[in-house]
């Protein structure tokens, strides 16, 4: 049951970096690079992101 709650708890950790890196890729503050550096997602997924926002 606690690999249960840990698997959960993980998804709610990424979906907050994901709006994180959303709105600083928004804001436009900051390149992809340093944007995938302070939130610790992929540079490919920051990438992914980004193009998902400018479709």
């Amino acid at each position: 049951m606690c690999e249960i709650w840990e698997e959960i708890r993980n998804e709610g950790i990424m979906e907050g970096k994901i709006e994180l890196a959303t709105n600083l890729i928004k804001d436009g503050a900051y390149s992809l690079e340093k944007i995938a550096e302070l939130t610790g997602i992929s540079i490919d997924k920051i990438r992914e992101l980004a193009g998902n926002l400018s479709a």
